[in-house]
């Protein structure tokens, strides 16, 4: 069963996917969170660093383009030629994209993906993946996605079973994830609401599917791929101390705006503090931090609690 470390915008970043690759493991793919299309046709400085070659020296690094039509794919990809796989975004379900036709909304023309999956394919050398939600309100429209997706040479496919319009709220739906893997002719990832292993194996027990994708679960629980993998964990509070460093010395590089370094770790713990007993005493402690005499003050905190294996 592969593991996949799914694209968060501002928190899985290069700074945290390599600090995992380093420390932790367990992932066959990690995944680069989106870019999309800009009017001044140039990406955010924040972008480039993320799709940064120098910055991404593993091989199982997939970049995710989120774009509308032909047009923003040949505008996307040449940013991405360094890569061997891209992943089209066919799942963000915010209304900002949805309603531009990007992510989820392509299912306002849904044929509209046989122009952007055939675009990246003429240009792009390599493999192509496509990841998407099952509908924009309805989860009905996940067929004549897969009958469309069923056209192309293919990669694999990550489904989400979410409609657009649930966001990450609510429940995924999985009645209809038997006749999904039956349908398609490419091999399926799951993703959505995998936090713990239990609720892992409970997906693990649908019969064809090549792998999951762990977003939220895995920021939660940095080591869950290794727990589900049957993977001994050693010295745990050392690799959570080793993968802080590492995130904090790489971003502390990219600004020397002490305020700017606080806020974006701040982000980070938001997520990392669920790694210690009395989480969220922790991440206060983080938010509240204005320079780094605070942040400092709020790590000693952090790391003389218990760490949650």
């Amino acid at each position: 069963m592969d593991l996949y470390l799914a694209p968060l915008q501002e928190f899985t970043e290069y700074s945290y996917r390599n600090a995992i690759q380093k420390h932790i493991g367990g992932f066959e793919k990690y995944f680069i969170p989106y870019i999309s299309f800009q009017r001044d046709l140039k990406l955010k400085n924040r972008q480039k660093r993320d799709i940064a070659i120098e910055n991404n020296p593993h091989q199982n690094i997939v970049p995710q383009i989120l774009a509308a039509n032909r047009e923003e794919v040949e505008y996307l990809l040449p940013f991405l030629d360094q890569y061997n796989e891209v992943n089209i975004n066919f799942g963000c379900p915010y209304p900002m994209a949805t309603k531009k036709r990007r992510g989820a909304g392509i299912y306002h023309d849904i044929n509209m993906a046989k122009e952007i999956i055939e675009s990246t394919i003429s240009i792009f050398k390599g493999k192509v993946s496509v990841k998407l939600r099952s509908g924009l309100e309805t989860h009905e429209t996940w067929k004549e996605m897969i009958d469309i997706l069923n056209q192309y040479q293919l990669e694999e496919i990550i489904i989400h079973p979410r409609t657009a319009s649930q966001l990450y709220k609510g429940t995924v739906e999985l009645s209809y994830m038997k006749e999904l893997i039956e349908k398609s002719k490419h091999p399926v990832i799951y993703n959505g609401d995998i936090t713990t292993i239990e609720e892992f194996d409970r997906i693990n027990e649908m019969v064809g599917i090549k792998g999951v994708m762990l977003g939220r679960g895995a920021l939660q629980d940095i080591f869950l791929a290794s727990k589900i993998k049957g993977k001994e964990i050693l010295m745990p509070k050392k690799i959570l101390e080793s993968i802080h460093q590492d995130v904090f010395e790489c971003i502390s590089k990219q600004t020397d705006i002490e305020k700017q370094v606080v806020q974006k770790m701040e982000r980070f713990w938001s997520y990392f503090s669920y790694h210690f007993v009395d989480s969220r005493k922790v991440y206060k402690k983080f938010k509240k931090s204005k320079n780094m005499l605070n942040y400092n003050e709020a790590i000693s905190h952090a790391f003389s609690k218990m760490i949650i294996g």
